[in-house]
């Protein structure tokens, strides 16, 4: 039996391998030296004025 290759099945099959080629590019490796650091997170990013009016 012989599998129908169609153009959507080929279509499907390029772009799962062009987004896992691009996720494997795009995702940052992280320097061991800012692993080293501890994280510093932003606290609020509102104003006292933000958080009155709601």
């Amino acid at each position: 039996m012989r599998a129908h290759i169609s153009r959507r099945n080929v279509l499907k099959i390029a772009g799962t391998a062009a987004g896992t080629a691009a996720v494997g590019t795009a995702l940052p490796t992280t320097p061991a030296s800012a692993a080293d650091r501890a994280f510093a997170h932003p606290r609020l990013l509102h104003t006292r004025a933000d958080l009155d009016r709601t």
